[in-house]
């Protein structure tokens, strides 16, 4: 296998450089050489520095000027150092001939200049050190790409060469194979600054691109060359035909990832093949796993399913081993990313590792291959089908025991040191990450998240209670079980109170109150910086939408910039104070925000330089490398530094993008303990995601920390989860811990000021200080051109403003008049209506009282026919008593003994009863009716006509016929009076009604000062009320007496004439006297 690469490497050179071999009939130059046409022999002379490339380019400048006698060469390099270069003329004979060992440096002439296309080296001749002669020889190509054809031989020889004789042999062989690795270095830079190291991978040649890293990795593991073996990997994925399931085919490799497609059963085939040292041969495959991600532990990769393993060519003695593994997606959870559709940017890690068991090494070796891949659809047509390999090489330090046994030293990856060489050499340069002013990526608008207003009973009392404890003591002595409450969550009801009084806001609260409202009368140079960042803080929330809200963030940041001189207003500051506003008025937002700033050093982070936000990222690495390791080791293989994701989390305190429930149980913590929770919060947030970083890319990581993560803790739960591993973080930091990181980073500073060179130093310096020189020049400048162009412009307000006030002042000269004429007027008119006023209250209280006689009166006529109506229902109620005893004695009557022998009254005894029933109704009638002492029947004629009954008088019974007739015609007359009585009665409810009327006119004559002939005409038709119930009453009373009523009804009558008369009387003189 080595022996047909080599042939084939051979093959593709010689047709990249047209060149041809060596025809041995007529050179003596050996098979396995590399013939080169069109090349110029400038010249040779002497050095004294034959590794001075500056000395080596001075010589063939010279020779390339002046050289006026040239030969055109043609020039065989060998594929081997013990052979020869040598220089064939035109005819092919040779004239010159320089042993590969003795070449100790190569040059090229310069890029962009005329010896582009020439290139020198030098040569050594002597038996030792001290007799040594240095020779510098050049040569000049026709075409300028045979420069770098020429120079990629000779490295390839030195190459070679430096792995199989890593020592010289003799101590005179110093000098040259000595120099090698030298040499070899010096041309590889040569040829990939020259824009030749496309030469270097357009094989497959496993010495042109993997052992080019073996110095470095003997360095790295500061081990041996002897004991260095080279592994090379190459990793392949076939997926599964959509046709033909048991067919698959290799998927697509783009640039440095995989193009997968989800949900279809794959295969992972891995060839393994030794390259360098001693032959060791691979036994078995201990297995295959995969997992996703980079830099993963052992614990997370996943076995998959062995098909095939063994050797490709059995009988070769340099045979590589091939391993091919089934992995089903849809039956490996564990790798569920790898099978999820990626979006068109993102590339997803993976790692894929096999175990393999060498003869001699008593455990199985692991060689990991990381990688990137994307996935698709199962849909996904891929119409250019680039078959690449992924391949890697790997660095084993054995250790040898005997001459069977080895222990395993280190192990590692070309991916692996390449990525540490790029670390080692690039300088590390933390810059502060800018707050963009747009981001098209952004997703997570902040501000957002309910905030649960839910809290316990028991937790509101244990609170009530701490509370009440607490502001009966001393605000610089926390109660006892305050910490335990402060994790638990601060009830939201409560917070704004429990934040004040963790900061210790209620010491200064007066005087900060007064120092607010004063400085809101004062400018600040940033209020433009504010206003631009009012509308990006908080844009999810309600309050922050409104004016209020922007109005109330807008003055608390314009007091601090001028409160704080030194720090002003930076970004990310409004993103604090909106946090604080949620929960409680201007002023004591102000005054917390000046204690989280000076009391918890929240400041410290935005002054000059950012040294102590520099100081921070430091902090938070070291704990990051010794906390997470693996998460560590991936940031440095991306070079990731903490500045590029962690510097929103120190300058707004994870307010900025997190949901607000998250953001106010961190603030919770924050004031509770200090800036130490802010590392524990950050050490949180990498470990509950350290699973998908390990799983992204550069761009993936920096996208992730953006949108993800925040996305991440919309969930309660999470945080939740997060809450449990920041205890865990809590409790193994220390302020001892941050101190001493503060004080190696203090250090570390003034250690590579010390290296710096002070001119440099200085230098830097003094540009730093001619810029702000130029800046304060310019600001000089602009300030005084703004001061002219104010200064007239406030010249021309003031003349306006003169002038305005003279027109100004005239119309209110003449306000003034026309206000003091139009008050007097409106004195004089008060002054009448009070006067009249005085006489309208007057006439009303004399109508009042008169009107309150009236009633008094009326009251009185009313409560005599009460006693009337009384007297009568007594009189009713003796009638009612007599009939009873007069049916007692009629019952007597009809069971007398005498009245059943009389026969002849027995006919007569219905008649007699009738009249006995029409004497009691008579009665009852003129009970009902009367109001006298003149009964019908006194009380000695109820006792006559008892006695007779009881007697059996039958006298009585022959009169009661007789004044049948009578009670008939006293029945009718009783029926005429209680129709009078009736009739009566409603002309009293009448006169009330017209009395009621009367009062209302009388209260609107006294209201109403210019309505008294209105008042007037009321007591007139009051006067023809009561002459009206007078004629009433008169002609009742003629109609009573032409009937010969009794003299009870006749006095009623005549008192209702006398009342009526007297106020008639009383109306006409009234009326009169008007």
């Amino acid at each position: 296998m080595d022996q047909n690469e080599d042939e084939s490497k051979q093959t593709l050179s010689l047709s990249l450089e047209n060149s041809t071999p060596i025809d041995t009939s007529k050179t003596t130059s050996p098979n396995n050489c590399i013939l080169f046409y069109g090349v110029t022999y400038l010249g040779c002379a002497s050095v004294n520095a034959p590794k001075s490339e500056q000395e080596i380019s001075r010589v063939m400048t010279t020779l390339n000027e002046q050289g006026k006698v040239v030969i055109e060469v043609s020039m065989s390099v060998p594929q081997s150092i013990d052979e020869k270069i040598i220089l064939f003329d035109g005819q092919e004979s040779k004239i010159a001939e320089y042993k590969m060992s003795h070449v100790l440096f190569v040059v090229r002439g310069g890029k962009n200049t005329p010896e582009s296309n020439c290139f020198a080296f030098t040569t050594c001749h002597g038996d030792s050190s001290e007799n040594y002669i240095f020779s510098c020889h050049v040569f000049r190509c026709n075409l300028l790409d045979a420069v770098s054809k020429i120079l990629y031989s000779f490295w390839t020889v030195f190459n070679r060469q430096n792995l199989k004789n890593p020592k010289p042999q003799e101590s005179n062989q110093t000098s040259t194979t000595g120099q090698f690795t030298s040499v070899a270095t010096t041309l590889l830079g040569s040829l990939t600054n020259l824009g030749a190291s496309n030469l270097i991978n357009s094989t497959n040649n496993s010495v042109n691109t993997g052992l080019d890293f073996c110095e470095f990795a003997l360095k790295y593991s500061n081990g041996k060359q002897e004991d260095q073996y080279v592994f090379r990997a190459s990793l392949e994925i076939k997926e599964e035909d959509g046709k033909n399931p048991q067919n698959f085919q290799p998927v697509p490799k783009e640039k440095e990832f995989f193009k997968l497609r989800k949900n279809l059963d794959k295969q992972i085939c891995i060839q393994i093949q030794q390259i360098s040292n001693q032959q060791l041969e691979i036994e078995r495959c201990f297995g295959l796993l995969m997992c996703q991600g980079r830099n993963v532990s052992h614990k997370d990769m996943q076995l998959l399913q062995t098909i095939s393993m063994g050797k490709s060519d059995p009988g070769a003695k340099n045979s590589s081993y091939l391993v091919t593994a089934l992995w089903r997606p849809n039956e490996t959870t564990a790798l569920q990313v790898l099978n999820e559709e990626t979006q068109k940017n993102a590339r997803v890690f993976m790692t894929i590792a096999v175990d393999l068991v060498i003869t001699g090494l008593q455990d199985p070796v692991r060689f990991c291959l990381e990688t990137k891949s994307r996935i698709f659809s199962q849909s996904e047509k891929f119409w250019v089908y680039p078959k690449n390999k992924h391949i890697d090489f790997f660095y084993l330090q054995l250790n040898k025991k005997n001459e069977c046994l080895f222990n395993l030293e280190s192990i590692h990856s070309q991916t692996e040191l390449r990525r540490k060489k790029a670390a080692m050499e690039n300088e590390d340069k933390i810059e502060i990450e800018k707050m963009s002013d747009s981001d098209e990526n952004e997703l997570v608008m902040s501000g957002l998240g309910n905030v649960s207003k839910d809290c316990a009973e028991e937790e509101l009392m244990d609170w009530s209670d701490l509370l009440q404890k607490w502001r009966k003591s001393t605000w610089n002595e926390r109660p006892k079980g305050l910490q335990a409450l402060v994790r638990r969550g601060i009830p939201e009801a409560l917070r704004g109170e429990v934040w004040q009084l963790l900061a210790g806001c209620n010491e200064n609260e007066k005087s900060m109150n007064e120092s607010y409202r004063l400085l809101l009368s004062k400018d600040s140079p940033s209020e433009s910086v504010i206003l631009r960042d009012i509308n990006r803080t908080f844009p999810g929330h309600q309050f922050f939408q409104d004016e209020n809200g922007q109005q109330a963030l807008y003055k608390i940041s314009k007091a601090y910039s001028i409160y704080d001189e030194e720090v002003g207003y930076c970004q990310g500051l409004s993103f604090l104070i909106a946090s604080l506003l949620l929960h409680m008025p201007e002023e004591q937002a102000f005054n917390l925000l000046v204690k989280i700033m000076y009391k918890y050093e929240v400041r410290e982070i935005f002054k000059t330089n950012f040294e102590c936000l520099h100081m921070r990222f430091y902090q938070l690495e070291c704990l990051i490398k010794e906390f997470l390791p693996e998460l560590y080791e991936h940031f440095v293989d991306l070079n990731i530094e903490s500045h590029m994701y962690a510097s929103q989390w120190f300058l707004t305190l994870f307010t900025a993008k997190f949901p607000l429930f998250m953001v106010f149980r961190i603030l919770d913590l924050f004031l509770s303990e200090g800036f130490m929770v802010i590392f524990s919060i950050a050490l949180s947030l990498l470990k509950s995601s350290q699973r998908d970083l390990l799983a992204l890319d550069f761009e993936g990581v920096l996208k992730y920390f953006r949108v993800n993560l925040p996305k991440k803790f919309r969930n309660e739960q999470n945080f939740k989860d997060l809450m449990s591993i920041w205890v865990n973080f809590n409790s193994k930091l220390s302020e001892k811990k941050l101190k001493k990181l503060e004080n190696n980073y203090r250090l570390m500073k003034e250690a590579e000021a010390l290296k710096e060179d002070p001119s440099l130093r200085y230098e830097k310096e003094c540009k730093r200080l001619t810029q702000l020189n130029r800046r304060l020049e310019q600001e000089n400048d602009d300030l005084a051109n703004e001061y002219i162009d104010t200064k007239i412009a406030l010249s021309k307000q003031l003349e306006d403003f003169r002038d305005d006030y003279e027109i100004v002042k005239a119309e209110l000269l003449k306000y003034k008049t026309d206000y003091q004429n139009k008050l007097n007027e409106n004195y004089d008119t008060n002054k009448k209506l009070l006067n009249e006023l005085d006489q309208v209250k007057q006439l009303w209280r004399k109508e009042s009282d008169k009107f309150e006689s009236e009633i008094e009166r009326n009251n009185i006529i009313i409560a005599e026919y009460k006693q009337i109506c009384n007297s009568l229902s007594s009189k009713v109620e003796r009638w009612t008593n007599f009939k009873k005893k007069y049916d007692t004695k009629m019952k007597k009557f009809n069971l007398c003994e005498m009245c059943q022998e009389n026969n002849k009254i027995e006919d007569d005894q219905s008649e007699k009863s009738s009249s006995i029933n029409d004497l009691v109704n008579l009665g009852n009638n003129v009970s009902s009716s009367s109001a006298s002492s003149n009964d019908p029947f006194d009380e000695e004629t109820k006792i006559d006509i008892e006695t007779k009954f009881d007697l059996g008088d039958t006298s009585l019974i022959n009169n009661l016929d007789s004044s049948e007739d009578r009670l008939s015609e006293q029945e009718l007359k009783i029926k005429n009076l209680e129709l009078e009585l009736a009739r009566v009665k409603l002309e009293l409810v009448d006169a009330q009604c017209k009395n009621q009327e009367f009062d209302h006119k009388l209260k609107l004559f006294g209201s109403n000062s210019g309505s008294r002939n209105g008042s007037l005409t009321g007591n007139n038709d009051k006067l023809d009320l009561m002459t009206g119930s007078t004629t009433s009453i008169n002609s009742l009373q003629q109609t009573n007496f032409s009937n010969g009523n009794n003299n009870w009804l006749s006095k009623t009558f005549s008192q209702f004439k006398e009342v009526t008369n007297n106020v008639v009387q009383k109306a006409q003189k009234s009326k009169v006297n008007n």
